[in-house]
């Protein structure tokens, strides 16, 4: 066995008692009012790093020589990545991690000017962690999840642990701004659904089949009553993310502006898609 799969074996099975919770949504859950040392050195007050942009939160530590560095890697990935999101990295470990140190660890990743890191004094890390809705521990036993933090300075969102980049974006909902069109690197439906349609699994993100079985039966969807899939609600579902019985997608779930004419060719090969593989 190679050091790289054990060490990916112990990581995985340290996230079995690191504290991660469930993903997705959660209730707006302002920050506390605190003041923190960022990179540079700047004294700088929490809620003013996150105001009026939304921004992907990680909590790692510099000493880390297992967890963080891939932790470090994704967030170098997203910040690559012209969606332009906001990145902080939050230490753990306040007693050892200085401005010196973090500003060392965001060169190792070549950061960008829109990736910060952040420590705060340690009597104010379990008020931060509390707003996060994680538990004050040992450092190697932070959180491998991904958080949004929103404009008004609220956590809305998290991913799963140890996320893909991809991942990380689709909580943002950059694959979706304004009426820009869809990047097709991390918002394609095989990127989820699988290339058949026949549904996906990324961690504990789970992607439902688009075959004509699935759509046309009468299925409860995501705890909603039955319901089952035409070509107008389909296409509504996918441009306003709410499924045929009302029941909103997660935001993980990108909205596309789809035209007709496109909506129309996804479904119809969408529906005659096991007829094809069966011929």
């Amino acid at each position: 066995m190679s050091r790289a799969t054990l060490a990916l074996i112990l990581i995985a099975a340290r996230c079995a008692w690191c504290g991660d919770h469930d993903f997705g949504p959660v209730a707006p859950q302002p920050l506390p009012a605190l003041t923190a040392t960022r990179h540079d050195g700047a004294r700088v007050q929490l809620r003013e790093v996150f105001h009026g942009h939304s921004t992907a939160v990680q909590f790692v530590f510099t000493q880390c020589r297992t967890a963080c560095p891939l932790l470090g890697g994704l967030f170098a990935k997203v910040d690559r990545d012209p969606s332009q999101i906001r990145l902080v990295s939050i230490s753990v470990d306040p007693a050892n991690d200085t401005p010196e140190r973090l500003q060392a660890w965001l060169r190792t990743y070549r950061a960008s000017p829109r990736w910060t890191a952040l420590r705060v004094a340690e009597k104010d890390l379990k008020p931060l962690l509390d707003a996060f809705g994680l538990k004050a521990g040992a450092p190697a036993a932070h959180s491998m999840q991904a958080f949004l933090v929103d404009d008004q300075e609220r956590f809305v969102n998290r991913t799963t642990a140890m996320p893909s980049a991809a991942e990380v974006l689709r909580m943002t909902g950059l694959a979706r701004a304004g009426n820009e069109p869809v990047d097709s690197s991390f918002a394609r439906c095989a990127n989820c659904h699988g290339d058949d349609f026949r549904g996906g699994r990324e961690g504990s993100t789970v992607a439902p089949p688009l075959t004509r079985r699935a759509l046309l039966s009468a299925l409860s969807r995501r705890g909603g009553p039955p319901s089952a899939y035409t070509e107008e609600s389909f296409c509504i579902a996918l441009r306003s993310g709410v499924d045929p019985a009302g029941v909103v997608f997660s935001n993980l779930m990108p909205r596309f502006d789809l035209d007709p004419a496109s909506c129309s060719a996804l479904w119809q090969r969408a529906t005659n898609l096991e007829a094809l593989i069966r011929r």
